[in-house]
Order: structure tokens, then C-alpha cells, then sequence
């Protein structure tokens, strides 16, 4: 993030020792700022002394110190260097050209006049003599001073983009400038990061926009500007519509599978709205509605009952992909697949033996799949209280056969109830005397148990 370069040290770009109180506050500069260090540097030229003994400015002040005329100075260009290094900005002199007229001010005195320049000369050639090194030192501060003026004038012209790519380098070597440009560039700024937006709310690869991208452009320029309540505004806005999305999207898939839309149409996809909510938030648990779950249940059952194997396989890709939170899920889950694996067993035998080729019969499969029609035959057995109601119960119990081997477990069970059964009512009927109906219930009893035992036989 943008605030972990911006370290707000101090300004690197000036040298102290030269430097005004106003420049060392952080201020932005003046020409009294280049009047000080000008001074600073003509006097030592003329005393091979810094005027406050090499200490910046605000030390200076405190400490009192004041600078003593130079000896070779004379008073009238004293007072015009003195007034230039002045230590309050409301003192010191502010126009450049006054001091450069009073400083090369001609006398009326010739004598007066190759006096002083003689003596200045000899103080320039015995500076130059004895501190060479020293001068071309003060030489180099005074081309960086004004180099750093016109790199400072240049950075002010730039625009809010150009601030933006230059800010980490600037935010080290100095922070105090890229703090000023982001204060004075700050419309610019946060004009540059929504247009940014923008750009990413109208330029979609996908349906929706790319909130992350817009997340990170924000997260950006809040680091810049914290205290923006354009930014928090915008901020929130984008938040609020973010959300939205969400809830519609979800909206949108619950109602398709509360309407159990499993299949891929143009109108609707359940995957594809899925694929898009993630898109939008990477992290969100996707939680489908009561009635979703109810309906899926019901779709189940249904496909259970008709053995529709297309439809199993359906249930079986929507249920991995939005019902396997929940141990229930799970479970109901495993089951549709058992389910699904004997179906395409049991549909393999029979295409099998409609191309009168041999197959074994899938005993195990089928007991699955014929288990809840079994169970309901057991049931209405218990329930039946006379032999009308038992002859068609079997009935129903023979045509289901016709899809079975004779052996089959559920249905050897079913017939031995059957046959006990007409033996409670032929034995009833004997109490009332009734022989011939009592014959009848022995004789389809015996039928029953003669299936049974015929059907043992072949296995």
C-alpha cells in the first residue's frame, strides 16, 4: 500500500546549514528563502566564516547567535547582507533586485571606490587561496539550491497520473514535497482514481464488475486521503452496490432451484449463476433456501419411484454442487448415487434381454430399487380382512413379478405371507362350516407355496 512507501521523514532536498526557518518548518518556499542562503554563501566569501557558525537557522535563533560584520565588509553592503540573513522572514529584505543594485552601487569617490575593490579583491584571492575546497563546496550547494527550485517548479506542473507513478520514489528521498503535491493535487487526485472506476464499472470481461479491482483502487486512495468524505462516500456507495449484487444473484438461484430449473437452458443455469457469485465474492457460502431443499427431496422421491436414471444423474450433479453442506445432505447424497448405480444395472439387464443376450439378473440393485413397493405390499397385507382384498392384492403383486425372477427375495417373502394368509382364512371359513370356501382360500394357498417351492427349485 501506498501508505507503507510514504514515510514522512524530512525534506532531503535543501542543505541545512543554508537553509531558512521557513524552509525548515516544511514550508513552502519564498524568494526570502533563496535571499537567506544567498547571504549565508556572500558571507562567507567575504569572512571564510558561516555567519551562525555552521548551525541551521532555527538552532541559531534559539541560541541567540548573531552574525559579526566582516572586517573587509564595508557598512553600506553590510547592512544589505545582514538584512538578508536575518533569522524572521518579516525582517529580511524580499527583493532580489534591490539587493543586487545596492550591492554593486557605484561611489562617487574613485579613491573610495578602487579602495573597496581593491580590498575586496585581495579578500576574495585570500579566501580563494586559503579555502579552495571550502568555496567550491558552497559553489556546489548554490547550483543545488537553485536545481532543487526548478525540479520543485517542475513537480508543481505535474499532473495528478504523473504524481501517482513518481510517489514511491518520492515518498523516500522527499516526503515532505510528495505530502504538499498530494495536498494541492488532491481534486486531481481523487478525480484520477474515479475515472479508475469507472473505466472498471464500463470495461467488463465478465456480466458483472469486477469489485475486487475496484476495492483495490479505493483501498488506494483512502491511504492517501483518510479523511476524504468524498472518498468514504464513494466508498460506501460501491459497497452498498456490491452487496446488492450478491443478493441478487442469490435471489436468482434460489428461485431457480426452489423451481427445480436443474437443467441448463437459455433462460436458466444454475451453475453459471453460481459461478458468477463466487466471481463476485471469493469467500461466500452459497446457503439454499428451505423450499430449495424441500423441492430437491420431492424431485428425489420422484425419480426414486419411476426409476428415471437421467433424472438421478441430474439430482446427483445438483446435489454435490449446492446440497452437500449438512450431514443430511450428505447422506440423501450418497444415497441418490446407490440409488442412481442400481437403476443403470438394473436398465442394463433388461436392455440385455431385449437384445436376447445373457445377463444375470442384478439381484441386489433391484432389491433397492423394488424395496419402497414391497414395503407397501407388506403393508396392505397386514391390512387385509378378507380374501377379495387379498386376491387383489396379488393381483398387483403378480404383474409386478412379470418384471422379476421367480426367486426374488422380497417377492418369495411376499408370497409365503400370502399363503398363510388364505390358510387364517380357510381355517375360518371351516369354523363356519363353509367347505367349499374353505377349499377355495387351501387352494390358492397351495398355489402360493407351490410358487415358492418351484422358484427354490431353480435357484
Amino acid at each position: 500500500m501506498l501508505s507503507e512507501r510514504f514515510n514522512k521523514a524530512e525534506l532531503g532536498g535543501y542543505t541545512p546549514n543554508y537553509a531558512s526557518i521557513n524552509l525548515l518548518e516544511g514550508n513552502d518556499p519564498e524568494i526570502k528563502d533563496d535571499i537567506f542562503a544567498f547571504s549565508c554563501i556572500s558571507y562567507e566569501l567575504c569572512s571564510s566564516k558561516h555567519p551562525f557558525n555552521r548551525k541551521p537557522a532555527d538552532v541559531a535563533q534559539k541560541e541567540k547567535i548573531q552574525p559579526i560584520k566582516p572586517k573587509h565588509l564595508n557598512s553600506s553592503k553590510w547592512r544589505i547582507i545582514q538584512q538578508g540573513l536575518s533569522l524572521s522572514a518579516k525582517e529580511r529584505i524580499g527583493d532580489a533586485a534591490l539587493i543586487s543594485s545596492q550591492l554593486h552601487r557605484q561611489y562617487k569617490s574613485t579613491a573610495i571606490m578602487i579602495t573597496a575593490i581593491l580590498s575586496l579583491n585581495s579578500v576574495v584571492g585570500y579566501v580563494l587561496y586559503q579555502q579552495k575546497e571550502a568555496i567550491l563546496e558552497l559553489a556546489t550547494d548554490n547550483r543545488n539550491l537553485h536545481q532543487h527550485i526548478e525540479e520543485r517548479a517542475k513537480l508543481a506542473n505535474l499532473s495528478a497520473r504523473e504524481i501517482i507513478k513518481q510517489l514511491p520514489e518520492l515518498s523516500i528521498n522527499a516526503p515532505i514535497i510528495a505530502s504538499g503535491l498530494l495536498k494541492s493535487k488532491q481534486r486531481d487526485v481523487i478525480a484520477l482514481y474515479e475515472h479508475n472506476i469507472d473505466l472498471i464499472f464500463n470495461t467488463r470481461e465478465n456480466y458483472y464488475p469486477n469489485y475486487y479491482a475496484i476495492e483495490a483502487e479505493l483501498a488506494e486512495v483512502s491511504q492517501l486521503y483518510p479523511d476524504s468524505h468524498a472518498i468514504n462516500v464513494l466508498s460506501t456507495d460501491i459497497s452498498t452496490s456490491w452487496q446488492s449484487t450478491i443478493d441478487i444473484l442469490s435471489n436468482q438461484l434460489n428461485t431457480a432451484l426452489e423451481k427445480a430449473h436443474y437443467q441448463i437452458s437459455a433462460d436458466s443455469n444454475i451453475y453459471e449463476l453460481l459461478t458468477n457469485l463466487k466471481n463476485l465474492r471469493h469467500d461466500i457460502q452459497f446457503k439454499p433456501t428451505s423450499l430449495a431443499e424441500k423441492t430437491y427431496a420431492t424431485q428425489y422421491k420422484k425419480a426414486a419411484n419411476q426409476q428415471d436414471t437421467e433424472t438421478l444423474a441430474t439430482l446427483i450433479q445438483v446435489g454435490e454442487t449446492f446440497f452437500s453442506t449438512t450431514d443430511e445432505h450428505i447422506a440423501q447424497l450418497q444415497h441418490t448415487k446407490i440409488l442412481h448405480k442400481a437403476t443403470l444395472q438394473l436398465d442394463q439387464f433388461k436392455a440385455a434381454r431385449e437384445g436376447d443376450k445373457p445377463a444375470p439378473f442384478p439381484y441386489e440393485s433391484a432389491e433397492l430399487l423394488y424395496a419402497n413397493k414391497f414395503d407397501k405390499f407388506n403393508h396392505q397385507l397386514k391390512r387385509v380382512n378378507s380374501e377379495s382384498k387379498l386376491d387383489k392384492l396379488l393381483k398387483q403383486v403378480d404383474e409386478i413379478a412379470k418384471e422379476l425372477p421367480a426367486d426374488f427375495s422380497s417377492l418369495i417373502t411376499l408370497r409365503l405371507a400370502s399363503a398363510n394368509q388364505y390358510l387364517d382364512f380357510s381355517e375360518k371359513w371351516q369354523k363356519k362350516r363353509k367347505q367349499s370356501a374353505a377349499r377355495n382360500a387351501m387352494k390358492k394357498a397351495t398355489h402360493q407355496f407351490n410358487l415358492v417351492e418351484k422358484a427354490r427349485s431353480r435357484s
